[in-house]
């Protein structure tokens, strides 16, 4: 990732920063999201005490060599909002949909997804879809992201792929991921995108 580019998402957070602080109030249940712009906005949150907040992983854990862990984004939010955290104990994709569905029965794994349903509100980025990027989250492989890109996807959600319009492209793909869907997402009373693309 160029340097100029990390600046413009570190720009973007920090002027993020005081609407988040005013986006928080007591007693929220809130879902925080992974990627690159959400660890800058884990790491620049100023602290604050929020009385009764509760902070969801709304995503499983994938490996990546550029970034700290799902979990521990969602850890630093909670921390510096003085909540308790519920992280996701489940990997971000499974390598069957069949091996997803029955991950998501274990009593533990479905207890933190039915929590996410009370969510009231949710912080989360979309990002790109760019096969040259080296930096770039792999829970997809190349061959998986191209055919992606021939049927119209244009952005990442979470892991889902969206189209130019925001809707959600369908495919085994996304039976396989652990975590909120889009609709769960667009079903949250409030919502708090943070994104940002250089030119």
């Amino acid at each position: 990732e160029p340097p100029q580019c990390r600046t413009c998402k570190r720009w973007i957070v920090q002027v993020d920063r005081p609407i988040c602080l005013k986006y928080f109030k007591n007693g929220d249940r809130i879902g925080v999201a992974w990627g690159r712009t959400i660890q800058l906005v884990s790491k620049e949150l100023s602290r604050k005490d929020i009385h009764s907040l509760t902070i969801c992983q709304i995503t499983g854990s994938v490996m990546s060599e550029e970034l700290i862990s799902a979990e521990a984004s969602a850890i630093r939010f909670a921390e510096n909002l003085n909540g308790r955290c519920y992280t996701l104990h489940a990997p971000a994709i499974m390598s069957q949909p069949n091996l997803a569905h029955q991950l998501r029965q274990e009593p533990v794994v479905n207890d933190q997804l039915e929590r996410l349903k009370g969510l009231n509100r949710i912080i989360f980025s979309v990002g790109g879809i760019d096969l040259a990027d080296p930096t770039r989250i792999k829970m997809a492989t190349d061959k998986e992201l191209s055919s992606f890109l021939m049927n119209g996807a244009k952005a990442l959600l979470c892991g889902h792929i969206l189209d130019a319009n925001g809707e959600h492209i369908e495919h085994d793909f996304s039976e396989r991921i652990i975590g909120m869907k889009p609709n769960e997402i667009r079903s949250v009373p409030c919502k708090l995108c943070v994104a940002s693309q250089h030119h």
